[in-house]
């Protein structure tokens, strides 16, 4: 759970100014850390189902955030995204030794397989 200070020193990360609180990189940047710490907490509690539904939602809300985000405001995009080290699971590349690799979502338990057939995945 986010503490006010916590709360507060994201905010200041990302605020456009002072009294920022409401836009959409402030938004972002709380969901972000919101996920971080119920990532942490499903790895150790991982029959906690309600818990990993709440932090699905969460991922959709942020996802819906970047998206407006990157139609209205490449700019402002590209720092978040370049601040909090978070992108965008469209653009996710990687290398596999053989055809098939799994991708860890969040951190929770559920996995991704992709199994690639071309040489430029």
């Amino acid at each position: 759970m986010l503490t006010k200070r916590k709360k507060l020193n994201e905010v200041t990360k990302v605020q456009r100014h002072d009294t920022d609180t409401g836009s959409p990189e402030v938004q972002i940047a709380l969901l972000t850390r919101r996920i971080e710490e119920l990532s942490a907490h499903l790895t150790k509690n991982n029959k906690d189902k309600h818990s990993r539904r709440g932090l699905l939602g969460l991922v959709a809300d942020r996802r819906k955030h970047l998206k407006y985000l990157e139609t209205s405001n490449k700019r402002a995009y590209g720092t978040i995204v370049k601040k909090l080290g978070s992108r965008n699971s469209t653009e996710v590349r990687f290398e596999a030794a053989d055809s098939s690799a799994i991708l860890s979502l969040c951190g929770a338990d559920y996995f991704l397989i992709f199994t690639c057939y071309q040489p430029h995945c």
